[in-house]
This record gives C-alpha cells, sequence and structure tokens, in this order.
C-alpha cells in the first residue's frame, strides 16, 4: 500500500499510475460547497485559479445505458415561427443536428464474476471486456487482495485490506513493509484502478456515475492504529475511501475529480469534492489543487464530468455543480493519446472496501451554436432531465450554449424581449448548429 512518500519516490511505476496515486491523495482541502446560481443551477467559486461559469439549472441525469454509436447531421429542417411587434417573421434553420447518441461509451454492465487482480502493481494486470472494451484493472493492494465484479449496477473494485496468513515482511492486517528506494516504508493507503487507453482523439466531453457505499458505522467505530498491525486506520490517518475520475493525456498529464469520505471513531462522516491536475514537467511530477468543496451530507451516487476542448477551457462537474471553470488551461492537455481511468483509493485496515462505477459516455462537442442573431436576443435550451439554459448572443450575433450536463435530446428556441420567436421542431445535440432566418 503506497505512503505518499513512497509514491513520489517509486521507481519504476508507469507514470499515469504514479501521477493518479497522487491526485488519489489530495482530496481533504477544506472549502465551501458550490453556490446557487440565479437559474436555479450552482456555481463554485474558486481562489487557487482564474475561473470563469454560467450558471445552468438541471436535474439529476438519468443513468441509463447508452450506445457505442454516435451520428450527427445536416438538414434544412425549421421551425415555428412568429411574428414580433417589428412585422418580422423568424424561423431556425439546422445546419448541423449534433449527436443523437454518445461518440464513445462503455455502460461497464457486462456481467463478470468476482475476479482476483493478479498481482500487484505495475507490470501484471487483469482484463474487463465491456462490450468491446477492454479494461485494464490492476493496483497497489498490499496487504490485502485486489478483485472486481460486474452486473447490471456497474463495475464494482472489492479490496479487502487484510492478507489471511502473514507472509515474509508482513502482519496479519498490518502495513505493508516494503522498499522505497534505499529506505523501507510502510505503505499506509491500497489503491484499486481501472483504465481505458486508446480512446478517439477528438473526444471532448467525459462523464461516469461512482456510487460510494455509506462507511459511517465502520468509521464511527475506527480506532487509529499508531504503531501496532490492528486497528482500522494506519499511522494515525483519517480512515478514508476516495473515489477518483481521471482523464490523462500522452500518459502523462491528467485532470481527476475527487470524492473523499472520511470519519474517525465518535465524529460524523463526512463527504468532500475535490478537482485536480498532475503532469510530469521537465521531468518532474507537478500537481495543484484546483479546488475542492464540502458537501452538506453524504449521499452515495455521483456524477462526475469533465469538459474540456483540450486546448483552451475546462470545465468540471460533481453531479449538476460546477467544481471548477478556467477559460485557460492548468496543465497541457493536448497530444492523440486519450486515456480514461476510475481509481479507489483506501486507507482503511482490515476491512473490505469497494466502490461501483458505471455507464461511462464521451461526445466531441459539450456546446450547441446559433448563428444570426440580433441584438437583444437570446436563445433558450429545455432538456429532457429539466436541464435549461439562456445565452444572449454576443456582438457577432453567435449564442453557444454549454450542454455538458445534457448533451441530448434538447429543443432550442430563440426570444427576443421576452417573447419566442422561433422554436426549432426537432431536438438537438451537443455539436448543434443551428441560423436564424428573417422570413
Amino acid at each position: 500500500m503506497p505512503s505518499i512518500i513512497s509514491v513520489f519516490a517509486a521507481i519504476g511505476v508507469i507514470i499515469v499510475i504514479l501521477i493518479a496515486a497522487i491526485v488519489g491523495f489530495l482530496f481533504l482541502l477544506p472549502n465551501h460547497y458550490g453556490e446557487e446560481g440565479p437559474r436555479g443551477g450552482s456555481v463554485s467559486t474558486n481562489s487557487s485559479s482564474s475561473s470563469s461559469s454560467s450558471s445552468v439549472s438541471v436535474s439529476t441525469s438519468s443513468s441509463e445505458e447508452s450506445t457505442l454509436s454516435s451520428s450527427s447531421s445536416s438538414s434544412t429542417s425549421s421551425s415555428h415561427s412568429a411574428t414580433t411587434s417589428s412585422g418580422k417573421n423568424y424561423m431556425l434553420k439546422l445546419v448541423d443536428q449534433g449527436a443523437t447518441s454518445p461518440a464513445f461509451s462503455s455502460s461497464l454492465t457486462t456481467n463478470q464474476g468476482k475476479t482476483r487482480i493478479q498481482c500487484d502493481e505495475p507490470y501484471c494486470y487483469s482484463y474487463y471486456l465491456d462490450n468491446g472494451n477492454n479494461w485494464t484493472l490492476d493496483g497497489d493492494i498490499e496487504p490485502g487482495q485486489g478483485f472486481f465484479l460486474a452486473n447490471d449496477s456497474g463495475l464494482t473494485l472489492i479490496n479487502p485490506t487484510c492478507n489471511p496468513t502473514p507472509t515474509n515482511n508482513i502482519e496479519v492486517c498490518g502495513p505493508w513493509h516494503e522498499a522505497v528506494g534505499d529506505k523501507w516504508e510502510d505503505e499506509t493507503v491500497s489503491q484499486v484502478t481501472a483504465s481505458l487507453s486508446g480512446l478517439p482523439p477528438d473526444l471532448t466531453l467525459f462523464s461516469i456515475y461512482l456510487t460510494l457505499p455509506d462507511y459511517s458505522q465502520m468509521f464511527s467505530h475506527c480506532i487509529f492504529n499508531q504503531s501496532s498491525a490492528y486497528g482500522c486506520s494506519y499511522e494515525g490517518y483519517s480512515a478514508a475511501v476516495i473515489g477518483v475520475f481521471a482523464l490523462t493525456v500522452n500518459n502523462t498529464n491528467t485532470i481527476a475529480i475527487n470524492a473523499a469520505e472520511t470519519g474517525s471513531e465518535g465524529n460524523p462522516t463526512t463527504l468532500s469534492f475535490s478537482a485536480q491536475a498532475a503532469g510530469l514537467i521537465n521531468g518532474k511530477i507537478v500537481t495543484e489543487t484546483l479546488n475542492s468543496t464540502n458537501a452538506p451530507s453524504f449521499t452515495p451516487n455521483h456524477k462526475f464530468t469533465i469538459a474540456t476542448d483540450r486546448k483552451s477551457f475546462i470545465e468540471l462537474f460533481v453531479d449538476n455543480t460546477k467544481l471548477y471553470s478556467s477559460e485557460s488551461l492548468p496543465i497541457v492537455l493536448g497530444g492523440s493519446s486519450i486515456s480514461i481511468s476510475f481509481y479507489q483509493f483506501t486507507s482503511v485496515n482490515n476491512e473490505t472496501i469497494t466502490t461501483t462505477w458505471k455507464n461511462f459516455t464521451a461526445y466531441d462537442s459539450s456546446t450547441i451554436s446559433v448563428t444570426g442573431l440580433q441584438s437583444g436576443m437570446s436563445v433558450f435550451l429545455e432538456g429532457q432531465n429539466g436541464f435549461s439554459e439562456s445565452v444572449a448572443a454576443n456582438s457577432s450575433g453567435i449564442a453557444v450554449l454549454d450542454v455538458s450536463l445534457d448533451p441530448l435530446d434538447l429543443q432550442v428556441s430563440v426570444e427576443l424581449v421576452g417573447q419566442t420567436i422561433a422554436t426549432y421542431e426537432g431536438t438537438v445535440g451537443a455539436g448543434a448548429q443551428l441560423e436564424l432566418l428573417t422570413i
């Protein structure tokens, strides 16, 4: 089980695993939860980097399984029109319908019985095949064993943090004592990982669902382990279970979202979320916490969303809360090699820890645009899951709307001075382009 020191110092560990492991530890920076936005959505503040965010109003998105295909089309279909006070009529012309399904997806629900991850990182793996997608599973899982299983609930990572029998240099259920460089260290954190590489290089919008079990009863009886091999928390660490969703480019630079459930004996369980950037810069691993928030109460099910063109902007969401937003990238994300990973970390000893992941989807756009607008006009979007957003035309007569949280089956209309002047008859998806015409 890697300690923070050993993660930074380990030799021969694959870089993508190493960087993500570091990201997994950066989760206990207190901050406030996102504030309510003007249309019922939420935004978060961030003092550590530049940010800009637009508020959106949404309801919890459906986690129904998605297909593995994508499509977009061009059309001259028009919209309902209305006569304005100036006597003009308008219509919306569809230039590109955008996505009708994800550009890439993996439901993580293909059945597989409980399977052991064959050995410890970094050079041996187990595999999970989900509708043609070959996920790699590995981790740093000693003492103890790593497993996974999959069913309709998703892919569950399983880590019993206890060895069944003593072995050389290890006590039953105690920290693993291993060489790190020229020193021996007691490893204090266990990690299990699932990764999918070789994704299409044009993807820009990524999301996944996490179920984090309620460990409050376990944590409420957790006795810190300061010296002996027993107790449920190593060397004074707070008991913690962490789920991490990460986008990695060129096997080095990573953007990640964390959910951390923490607790200790006699104290209530807390849930926090954070966003990190990490990468290899000039031969050195550099990490930055972009923002962190504390949830008002524990809830087990959450959706993580990463939206970025990998050139200029990035947005990170937990459920419907914008955790971080910036018009400049905190780390370089250009490159043709893209991988997605999710991780389970824990400092809890002598327990079986699990997290469940489901319905990974990705798209090649996170916006919808409307051109041909005039001063004073706004574009209004409504989704099937309660999502709505409104954006005013810019000086060039264009409105670009962020659909990261609900990229499919959207209805578009144009308003002028509170009056709807055109509504497109069908639905569109992320990447759609429409043009307002005067008729």
